[in-house]
């Protein structure tokens, strides 16, 4: 994954996309985002298993395989100009690579997209958490999404940072916006987005999955898949 034009993002950074034959810091054109992906990392050792936030877990090889089919997906259905906006974690980010080659579009790492922080209950399985933190346990199987981790980080922070990046991505100057990051994030992104419309807390996106949706004008959930498991 050499060669693509990557850099750090910051709140107060505006996305600049690229396409073929356009470089970092070229001028974009006049244009809202209409439609954004929101794509979580595909799997790893860790997944349905271990609790990962900020340890930096590597793709298995069936997450490298459902990498590789998500970008080829993505660059059949897009058209126009791209900004593609990733996690600094290594499951995300190779992921964003891959379609940043396939889209041809420059790749921006933003942090306010990386994992919530678990706190104490990082690299725990569910029964381990369960067994050192039974109330937190039993909001977990409600669905509840609210959750300040035990030594943690608590919700309004994680709501906070990823409102922020929603509305620098919503105002960047392209057609789509591409984000690939996990599980705690894009559910705040989809609350942000969709409301009381918002899929039903608990298992929200897996794996690998992506989520398309229309964001010109009142958000809609277009269509959800998951590919190359």
């Amino acid at each position: 994954m050499n060669g693509l034009p990557l850099r750090r993002f910051g709140p107060a950074d505006k996305v600049a996309p690229a396409g073929p034959g356009r470089t970092l810091g070229s001028p974009a054109p006049v244009a809202r985002v209409a439609t954004v992906y929101l794509i979580r990392h595909p799997a790893t050792a860790w997944s349905g298993v271990r609790y990962a936030g900020r340890t930096d877990v590597p793709l298995s090889p069936a997450g490298r395989r459902q990498a590789a089919a998500n970008a080829a997906e993505l660059a059949l259905r897009i058209t126009g100009h791209v900004a593609i906006v990733s996690s600094p974690l290594i499951r995300a980010l190779e992921a964003a690579q891959r379609i940043a080659e396939a889209c041809r579009a420059t790749l921006v790492v933003d942090p306010r997209w990386r994992e919530v922080d678990f706190g104490a209950a990082e690299g725990a399985t569910f029964d381990e958490l369960a067994a050192s933190w039974p109330a937190l346990a039993e909001r977990l199987l409600r669905g509840e999404r609210r959750i300040d981790w035990p030594s943690g980080e608590p919700w309004h922070e994680l709501r906070a940072r990823v409102a922020s990046a929603w509305s620098d991505l919503l105002d960047a100057p392209c057609d789509v916006g591409i984000v690939v990051s996990h599980g705690g994030p894009i559910s705040v992104a989809l609350e942000l987005a969709l409301g009381d419309a918002a899929p039903a807390a608990g298992a929200i996106v897996g794996p690998g999955e992506a989520l398309e949706l229309a964001v010109d004008g009142r958000c809609q959930l277009v269509r959800r898949w998951t590919t190359g498991r």
